[in-house]
């Protein structure tokens, strides 16, 4: 068994949520193998991206994970309080309320989408290293684990955009998930109506 690191590194000043410490601590408790992605989760522009897409040793990371049997990720939300140390230096107020007026509702792989599960047209997407979203629907099971209220948006637009198959939620998500999708509700789709 190995661990794969799916995201690039964060560069957080907290190594308990660094994803190589994540990467190491999970291997080591499963008794396998690990790797690290060598790269850094968002870049300037994406000529920097697609140039260190180009390095050899994180194309074969990237590559390695988009063959894995399980991902575990975590979806994140664009309220301050709920998009998670993730974006930490990254990303500022004024950034997260310019994604809300483009229609985001979450991320997860350092990527954004919208409330359909969209991948949002969206410069910041083209900057980050990551297994990418559209991947992730070739992954045989993703678990996602998210809670709270404020993630119900972002934890739905994964669903609907066929991003995961296992959701580990807390009551208030699951509540606000179920209340957006009765506010959204096609009386014509048997589904989103139940």
């Amino acid at each position: 068994m190995t661990v794969i690191q799916v995201i690039g590194a964060l560069g957080s000043q907290n190594p308990l949520i660094e994803g190589t410490d994540l990467t190491r601590e999970l291997a080591n408790k499963l008794g396998a193998r690990y790797r690290y992605l060598h790269a850094p989760l968002m870049v300037e522009d994406s000529r920097t991206r697609d140039l260190l897409m180009q390095e050899p040793s994180v194309q074969d990371v990237l590559a390695a994970s988009r063959q894995v049997d399980v991902v575990l990720l975590g979806i994140g939300a664009l309220a301050s309080e709920a998009s998670g140390l993730i974006w930490s230096g990254y990303l500022t107020r004024k950034d997260l309320a310019w994604l809300h007026n483009v229609g985001v509702v979450g991320h997860t792989c350092a990527q954004f989408f919208d409330e359909r599960g969209d991948l949002v047209d969206i410069d910041l997407n083209k900057r980050s290293i990551s297994i990418g979203l559209h991947a992730l629907r070739s992954i045989k099971t993703v678990f996602a684990v998210a809670g709270t209220q404020e993630k119900a948006a972002a934890i739905l637009g994964a669903l609907r955009g066929g991003y995961i198959d296992v959701l580990v939620t807390d009551d208030q998500a699951a509540c606000g998930i179920f209340e957006l999708v009765s506010a959204q509700a096609d009386p014509n789709n048997a589904l989103e109506s139940r």
